[in-house]
This record gives C-alpha cells, structure tokens and sequence, in this order.
C-alpha cells in the first residue's frame, strides 16, 4: 500500500507566512505562485463543463398557467356526464353546466324531466396535478308521475388529480385521481342517502395532430353498501379539429353495475346522477351515446353542447339529455 506523509497541523501556519519571494524562489522557472496574503478572488471557469444556469421549471407551486400548458390548443375537454368524465388535463377553470335530462315513459317517472344547474371548479397546482370539484348544483325534478316532483341540492364531490404521463411529444397524457362525494344532499331529489362515496378514476388523452381521443375509468365505492350500489363506469370522446375555433367529436359512456344496495326493491338505478341503493341491478349494463362539440374563444374559453341518448337495450331512467356548458380557463 502506498503511503501517504501529512504535514503537522503545527506546519501550516508557517507556510501561510513564507515570504511570496521565498515561494516563487522555489517555483520552476516561469511558474509564479500566487500571493497567499492577497485578497480571494471569486472562482471563475471557462471550462466545458462548468455549471448552467438552472433552467425555470414549470413545476412550482401555482404556477401552472393554461397558456403556458404545452396541451393548450392541442386536446379538447369533453361534454357529456361531467360528474364522472373528468379529463385528463390540468388547468385553473370554473365551468358552469346547464342538463336538461328526460325520463323514459316505461320508467317509475312516467317521463317528465330533471334540470340540473351545476358549477364545477378546477385548481392547477402544477401543470400536472390539480384539486377539483367535480359535483354540486340544484336540481328541479319534474317527472309525469306527480308523486315525484321534487327540488334540491345535489351532494358535493371533491377530490384531486395527477398526470403520471404527460408526453407532449408523444401525444399522450395520462392522470389518475381520487374523488369523494359527500352525501348531504336533498332527499326530495334522490341525493343525500348512505355514507358518501369515493371514486378512484384514470383519465387518458391521445393526441394525432386533428384527432384526438379521450376516456376516463371510475370505480363508484359507497362506504354504506347497504345505502348504495357499486358501479364502474367507462367513457370515451373523438375530437375533430374541423376549424380553428369548431371541435366536434362523438362520445360514449357506460356504466355498469357490480353489486347490489338494499335501500330500494328495484331493478333499475340512476346512472350518473342519482344513487338509489337498489337490490336487483348486479350485472346491469347501460351505454348511451352523444354528438356534440366545442366551439373554442380565444386560448382560455369554450362552450360546449351535446345531445345524449341511450343506445342499450336497457334505459333504467335514461332516455335522452342535453347539456351546454361553458369553460373559462386561466
């Protein structure tokens, strides 16, 4: 093993006093040492690898500007079922939704319709996570069975999101989240029943420059089984980019009922509005299609229509909707 001679710690001192002449006496010829009693310069380097200035990330806390977004102009957000289609993307938004939704004939309503007026918000953190609010609003329920008629406050959901893929340069987005919707909504309009819900939910975008897809998957977990059935549901929107501001697209959606509650004897449940408990609806299967589009003002604002109808075989309460909404960015 090599070794290795140190210094006494006593040595040091006299070495910072040695005469600048006496050290450069000692150098090789041409060399000049510095002056150890001269003032410290500040380190400076031309070298190759010296360090960069750190580049500004788009990481920080309430940062996450839309029109600095790299998807902005890119993906559009979908229409239909708002209370569970949540997209994939992040942005600071408020979107006011106006649903007028008709009962079928066949159904314990008779027909008759349910307006909703609902407000959802979003708040980027970063560009890729955000807390949102998802369910709220007023519903007015006129059914043709009189017996029904009834108005209210929705139950409130809230959760967060958080985009584990965002690849512009690949055209795909991925985000998963975790919402909860309390249950302190009006009983007159079916809201308000079990121990709330929590939904864990995966949304996904393709982007192919004009077309674009978009889908989310949500699970429905009651914390009182017994008070509410469990559900997956699943949703799917293509965008064409027809013109700069028009976007239409086609979506679908679909839920699917696992398990039973024992709140109500029926066999039929409220798809994405209402909860009911029921006992018989285990296996049942609902898809409803929709065409619609976006109309885009500006960078930070759309509105958004669609037309909604069921397309399987089984309606429960659903026979057809129309929604309009508007979002204003930030």
């Amino acid at each position: 093993m090599r070794s290795i001679k140190l210094l006494p710690l006593a040595a040091l001192p006299l070495l910072g006093c040695a005469a600048p002449a006496q050290l450069n006496a000692s150098a090789p010829a041409g060399v000049a040492l510095p002056d150890p009693v001269a003032e410290p310069q500040p380190f400076t380097s031309s070298a190759p690898f010296a360090a960069a200035p750190l580049a500004a990330t788009d990481d920080g806390l309430f940062s996450a500007r839309w029109a600095d977004n790299p998807w902005n102009g890119r993906l559009t957000d979908p229409v239909t079922q708002p209370y569970w289609f949540e997209s994939p993307l992040h942005h600071t938004s408020v979107r006011p939704v106006i649903i007028r939704h008709w009962f079928p004939s066949d159904s314990v309503f008779k027909g008759g319709t349910l307006d909703v007026l609902a407000l959802q918000a979003r708040l980027a953190i970063t560009q890729r996570f955000s807390v949102i609010a998802t369910k709220d609003g007023y519903f007015n329920l006129e059914p043709d069975e009189p017996a029904l008629e009834g108005d209210g406050y929705a139950d409130i959901a809230g959760g967060a999101k958080y985009a584990f893929i965002d690849d512009p340069s690949a055209g795909y987005l991925l985000t998963g989240g975790l919402v909860f919707e309390l249950s302190q909504g009006t009983r007159e309009v079916f809201q308000g029943n079990g121990d709330g819900v929590l939904r864990p939910f995966v949304s996904g975008a393709w982007d192919r420059e004009e077309l674009d897809l978009l889908y989310t998957l949500g699970l429905n977990y009651p914390l009182d089984d017994d008070a509410e059935s469990t559900s997956f549901d699943f949703h799917l929107n293509a965008t064409y980019a027809a013109t700069e501001n028009l976007r239409p697209m086609i979506e679908f959606n679909g839920i699917h009922y696992i398990s039973d509650g024992s709140a109500a004897p029926f066999d039929f449940e409220g798809v994405d509005v209402v909860n009911l408990g029921s006992n018989d609806v285990a296996g049942n299967t609902i898809v409803t299609g929709a065409i619609g589009g976006r109309w885009l003002i500006g960078d930070n604002a759309s509105i958004g229509l669609a037309y909604e109808l069921a397309l399987s075989g089984r309606q429960d309460i659903f026979d057809d909707r129309v929604m309009l909404d508007l979002i204003l960015k930030l």
